[in-house]
């Protein structure tokens, strides 16, 4: 099984779409996907479409909140249930 990991972190900008739109694209065709998250939150539509974005990619994607995941991250971090993955929040987060 091949994974790759991409990355949500610090304030959520209206070029967050963009942003993992070319993290998903390096990491070219995989099974799985980790989204690591670590972000205060931020721009609502950026947010919103991103999670969209994230739920359209076809894989499974298991999250990860390594510090926090306030406001809008917590809705991003949340499409890990949309496409069946996990969601895992560490300790202290």
């Amino acid at each position: 099984m091949k994974e790759g990991h991409i990355f949500t972190e610090g304030t959520i900008t209206q070029d967050y779409p963009d942003m993992l739109a070319a993290q998903l694209s390096r990491i070219g065709a995989v099974d799985r996907i980790i989204h690591h998250v670590s972000t205060a939150g931020g721009n609502v539509y950026a947010g919103y479409r991103g999670y969209h974005k994230l739920i359209d990619v076809g894989v499974p994607i298991d999250t990860i909140v390594e510090g926090e995941a306030q406001s809008m991250g917590t809705f991003v971090a949340m499409a890990s249930h949309a496409t069946g993955g996990t969601l895992k929040i560490l300790n202290p987060s």
